[in-house]
């Protein structure tokens, strides 16, 4: 199945060119299937493929973005990149939160905050700005009816280590 799924990448790309919707699609399926082996790195890289195409092809307020970053952004937060996915997470709650506006409690806005909050706490346990991120990881939680404890607990799963030589 894994030789089936890069053959298909493959195809694609020649079928519709290295930019287009099915080419992205064909890279989601294959990070999905990276993450279900248990590769979350490689998943992440494959997510963040189909994320930078879906970029050129799709309008800024598109669903398929917010798919694309919270996937992206879940990933590399299992991988020790923390730091890196605070921005994808927030672009994929403020896409929700703009075209689900009328449904507050609909599980795709739940699980995006969800996402954006262990970031949140992953950096704030490394002391990257603790107070900030504390709060806006409460806020989150009472915007959501979420229970910060227990997210608080949770995060912990993540690993995450600072790049201290970063500027």
């Amino acid at each position: 199945q894994r030789v089936q799924l890069r053959e298909r990448s493959i195809h694609r790309r020649r079928l519709f060119g290295r930019s287009s919707d099915p080419v992205a699609l064909a890279l989601n399926n294959l990070a999905t299937t990276r993450e279900l082996q248990g590769r979350p790195a490689a998943a992440a890289r494959l997510y963040g493929a189909s994320l930078e195409i879906l970029r050129k092809v799709l309008p800024p307020e598109d669903v398929g973005l917010a798919y694309g970053a919270m996937n992206t952004g879940a990933l590399l937060l299992m991988s020790n990149g923390a730091d890196k996915v605070e921005p994808l997470l927030k672009e994929a709650l403020d896409i929700w939160e703009t075209t689900l506006a009328d449904y507050p409690d609909h599980p795709e806005r739940r699980s995006a905050a969800d996402w954006l909050i262990s970031c949140l706490l992953v950096r704030a346990r490394a002391g990257e700005n603790r107070g900030l991120r504390e709060a806006q990881a409460k806020e989150l939680c009472k915007r959501y009816g979420l229970d910060f404890d227990e997210r608080q607990e949770r995060s912990k799963q993540y690993p995450y280590t600072p790049d201290k030589t970063a500027t």
